[in-house]
């Protein structure tokens, strides 16, 4: 069966409660806000990121003070190695190239880190069950969506949160520090005591991290720091075999990458199917690797509540067929317009159909 794969990251960046329009936030700078891209939806199964101008803005929120548990135990081939880690207070600070890591509402979550070997890792759950059910969080929704929603980790597209929230954070590198002055290296994230991070978003795609293979392998060697668990960047649209190169110059320069960070959408009807089979078939493709999988966006345009829901459904009993799939992250909490019926929640907080079912969904495994 042909496999329609296109994804998307469209940022909207703003105050930490509100409604969202379509879109998700990422931080460009570290420890503070900016950036803002515009989506442009192509029909027929297609689609395009389109970037919007850019802007920045410092936020503020209180520091994180809860303390966490420590590493999970690894699982996959060859001798995971598991780490500890916690939540910390974030310090506020200003820095050159866009602020301190952990600044102002950070909050420092801890994991454990996993072998190149396909260890698992991530924060320990509840007698030790590792974080398994998500949210990608656009910048600004509500923080009490997070605790609504009863996921156990969420991510942002940057690299610092103003959320105090039970919720592991896992901070992103999502573009090239190289040519971003406001981006974060994976050293300061390293520094600022995180011990995950996701690496850069759609580098194949212009409107997102924008990066040649060559470009991401040029500067993948930075995020080899000790302690730090590394996830691959997650292509877009048509962005099988610009992965399969990345992975292909990965192994060859002995380049760390702990787990696979996947986008998956289904964009026209039929793609979210209630057996979730055409995911399940870039969920064996992304296999080959043999590390852990973490579907940090996946959604269903232009879907009813009804399709969604039968969707998810099919899609957290495929989930237990592959062990690999460690982590997911449903594409915002607010959807709105082409993706209204992937709505979580609706303009007022409250959940709707299908978010019911994904609040009732487990949290851990």
């Amino acid at each position: 069966m042909k496999i329609i794969l296109l994804s998307v990251a469209a940022l909207v960046v703003g105050a930490c409660t509100g409604v969202v329009t379509q879109g998700d936030g990422e931080s460009s700078g570290v420890g503070e806000a900016g950036g803002t891209r515009s989506l442009v939806h192509a029909a027929s199964g297609t689609a395009g990121d389109d970037q919007g101008a850019t802007s920045s803005a410092t936020t503020a929120g209180a520091d994180s003070s809860s303390t966490s548990g420590s590493s999970g135990a690894s699982n996959g081939a060859g001798k995971g190695v598991a780490g500890s880690g916690g939540q910390a207070n974030g310090s506020a600070g200003n820095d050159a190239a866009g602020g301190n890591i952990g600044g102002a509402g950070s909050n420092r979550s801890g994991g454990s880190s996993g072998s190149a070997g396909g260890g698992a890792g991530g924060s320990a759950g509840p007698m030790g069950m590792q974080s398994l059910k998500g949210v990608a969080f656009e910048v600004n929704a509500s923080c009490a969506d997070l605790d609504r929603l009863k996921v156990s980790w969420y991510y942002n597209w940057s690299a610092s949160t103003r959320c105090n929230v039970s919720a592991e954070y896992v901070p992103q590198v999502a573009r090239n520090w190289g040519t971003n002055a406001s981006a974060p290296t994976p050293a300061k994230v390293a520094a600022a005591g995180y011990k995950v991070v996701l690496g850069f978003n759609e580098p194949d795609m212009a409107g997102q991290a924008n990066m040649s293979v060559a470009d991401v392998l040029k500067a993948w060697p930075a995020f080899n720091q000790p302690g730090l668990r590394v996830g691959s960047p997650a292509t877009a649209s048509n962005g099988q075999s610009f992965f399969e190169q990345f992975m292909a110059g990965v192994q060859q320069q002995g380049l760390k990458v702990d787990f696979i960070a996947l986008h998956w959408y289904g964009w026209t009807a039929g793609s979210c199917t209630p057996t979730a089979n055409i995911l399940e078939d870039y969920i064996k493709w992304a296999e080959q690797w043999k590390r852990p999988l973490w579907i940090t966006e996946w959604s269903c345009r232009l879907q009813s509540s009804d399709v969604t829901r039968a969707f998810y459904a099919g899609a957290i009993a495929m989930f237990k067929r592959h062990p690999l799939v460690e982590r997911y992250a449903w594409f915002l909490s607010r959807s709105t317009g082409e993706f209204s019926g992937a709505a979580l929640l609706d303009a007022n907080g409250n959940a709707t159909a299908f978010g019911q079912d994904y609040i009732a969904a487990p949290p851990y495994h």
